[in-house]
């Protein structure tokens, strides 16, 4: 092997070096694009999911659901008062959206069990009964149209919850993103600068 024969080597392998650097680039900055281009259609659609669990409307339905009296849930949600069902449809069907995008990855979990976590499980705990009356009425159906899966990423998210440390874990989110917290009245009164007296 000349010379020549090596250098033309040495040229031939940083060329396909600098083939390989420059596809990666254009692989990653192509993946960052999309990446920026989801967060960019998705944004819109979380601002008003979080408006939407803001509403006068939807705190009256949640109100409604965490007050039901006991009753027999085997008749699923058709049992259940008018005014009561259609809380009970908005409220959950509210957050198996909510469970659609947080599975197909639309949604960070960890902001959903950050902010909303304690409603999501207080409804489920409350509505479960129901929900099981719904899927075994659904099961009798027979019907090879009807499917007997009700509210399943619903549920997906409430069993994420719990996974995550239930009623701690949007505590754990808040401790690990470093959220601080303000002192009590009483101790920044107690701890004010003192002001120098005027001589």
């Amino acid at each position: 092997m000349n010379d020549l024969d090596t250098i033309s080597i040495v040229i031939s392998t940083a060329s396909a070096l600098i083939a390989a650097i420059a596809v990666f680039l254009s692989v990653r900055y192509a993946a960052r694009s999309a990446e920026l281009a989801l967060h960019a259609n998705i944004e819109p659609i979380l601002a008003d999911q979080f408006r939407e669990f803001r509403s006068e409307e939807f705190r009256n339905h949640l109100r409604t659901i965490l007050a039901m009296p006991p009753g027999d849930p085997s008749q699923g949600f058709s049992g259940l008062d008018d005014k009561t069902r259609n809380s009970a449809y908005s409220v959950c069907y509210y957050f198996e959206y909510i469970g659609h995008a947080v599975a197909f990855g639309h949604c960070p979990e960890r902001l959903i069990i950050g902010t909303i976590s304690t409603q999501l499980v207080q409804v489920w705990e409350v509505m479960e009964p129901w929900i099981q009356g719904e899927r075994r009425l659904r099961q009798r159906s027979g019907s090879s149209t009807v499917s007997p899966a009700f509210l399943p990423f619903y549920e997906n998210l409430v069993a994420r919850i719990i996974a995550a440390g239930g009623a701690q874990a949007s505590a754990k989110i808040r401790q690990e993103l470093g959220l601080r917290q303000v002192p009590s009245t009483s101790f920044r009164i107690e701890h004010l600068p003192q002001s120098p007296s005027p001589d």
